[in-house]
């Protein structure tokens, strides 16, 4: 009868180490996921910080293009129309 009972205990801590050895597996499986998630966190961030400085670069080139486009505008004393006007006037004289 201890005989029968000491193979029940032993068979018992047999699938109790199994399951110990296949816990520390998940474990292991898992803490590689956890690394690599912090890896791919990192990245994300750096990528977002570049995509930031890009928003303001492109932001400065725009106000940039504005100031560029407001010196190439014709000024009043450069339309045509006005010195037409002039012209006709100053022809009648």
């Amino acid at each position: 009868m201890l005989k029968a009972r000491d193979a029940q205990w032993e068979s018992k801590l047999a699938k109790a180490d199994s399951l110990i050895e296949s816990q520390k597996v998940v474990i292991s499986d898992c803490e590689a996921v956890v690394v690599k998630l912090e890896e791919q966190a990192n990245l994300d961030s750096l990528m977002l910080l570049a995509q930031r400085k890009r928003i303001d670069l492109l932001k400065v080139r725009d106000e940039a293009n504005e100031k560029l486009v407001e010196l190439v505008e014709p000024k009043w004393y450069e339309n045509q129309y006005i010195w037409l006007g002039i012209g006709f006037i100053l022809g009648k004289i």
